[in-house]
């Protein structure tokens, strides 16, 4: 596990052990719907959420008393809990009926190694001066130790953006009636400018960091569509990416884990594969750099406050 419990005020937070193959309900890939707009080529920022109230069971995600226990401390409705980057350590096997979507690793002479969904050098903006926030798989990957090895799980039907895990449902299976816009009531958020390393890339303009902590209250908006509204959405199935930190005397012990890259298949499938493409950069532990989330890393009501950026997206003004 890195060695890092917090990257520039972003908080790392190791949920135990994973080196079994966990199983959940069916249901649980399927349940929590969210609305986009249907000009967009895939769902960067949601509109609504399809229920007011929904959090998903905790049999959806392997038993983790670290999280659980700040949950019960902070409460659902502090915007802190989108602070932390949640991690399974060591973590050497995606759930059944997931895959692995992204991989990173850092050798012994800090040299990082990232493919897939846990490369994300290519949507950090390049003009200076823009505000942005950044994705938590950057801070993990960020945090790793020499050694050490980040993968990042989504389920196999899935497609990965940056810290989350969604699918279009097609509009013949689904069509919005209902809208749900949660949003906290005071500004949770501020702007932080300056340069940031991520990743190996230098980025200099604002930082988005929530800066609320507390229970703040939340409000919401709800509307329903009609047949004409209903069109200009499309209903998306997400789910918070599952992150796993293993090094490789773990993957000895256990005999699981092995190989690298951005590709894993089949139920339960090892954190392995051959992926094509990577990015290869060189960086010092003393380049490791500051970067915020405000992704739904658990699907609770946390994130309210937070809902264009709720996937994980880097969203850049």
């Amino acid at each position: 596990m890195p060695i890092a419990t917090a990257v520039n005020g972003y908080s790392l937070l190791n949920n135990g052990p994973l080196t079994t193959t966990f199983s959940a309900p069916s249901a649980c890939i399927t349940d929590n719907v969210v609305l986009a707009p249907a000009s967009l080529t895939y769902p960067i920022a949601i509109a609504y959420y399809a229920s007011c109230d929904y959090t998903q069971p905790a049999s959806c995600r392997p038993s983790g008393r670290p999280y659980e226990a700040l949950v019960s401390k902070l409460g659902h409705d502090d915007p802190q809990l989108n602070e932390e980057v949640v991690y399974y350590s060591p973590g050497l096997i995606c759930p059944a009926g997931w895959t692995t979507a992204g991989m990173a690793t850092k050798d012994a002479s800090s040299s990082l190694t990232m493919s897939g969904a846990l490369d994300v050098t290519s949507y950090l903006p390049t003009a200076t001066g823009r505000f942005f926030a950044d994705p938590a798989p950057a801070v993990l990957v960020d945090a790793l130790d020499a050694g050490e090895t980040a993968v990042l799980c989504c389920p196999s039907s899935f497609t990965a953006l940056n810290g989350a895990c969604y699918s279009i449902l097609p509009t013949a299976q689904y069509t919005p009636t209902f809208g749900c816009l949660p949003f906290y009531v005071s500004q949770v958020e501020s702007v932080k400018m300056g340069t940031y390393t991520i990743e190996g890339q230098a980025v200099t303009g604002g930082l988005i960091e929530i800066t609320a902590s507390g229970s703040q209250p939340v409000s919401s908006m709800t509307t329903e569509f009609s047949a004409s509204e209903a069109s200009s959405y499309v209903g998306v199935v997400f789910q918070g990416a599952m992150m796993l930190v293993h090094q490789a005397s773990d993957v000895t012990a256990t005999g699981a884990a092995t190989g690298a890259g951005a590709t894993g298949t089949g139920s339960g499938a090892a954190a392995t594969g051959t992926g094509a493409a990577t990015t290869t950069t060189t960086k010092s532990s003393a380049a490791r750099s500051s970067v915020r989330d405000y992704s739904d890393k658990t699907l609770g009501v946390a994130a309210a406050g937070c809902i264009a950026l709720v996937l994980g997206s880097l969203f850049v003004l």
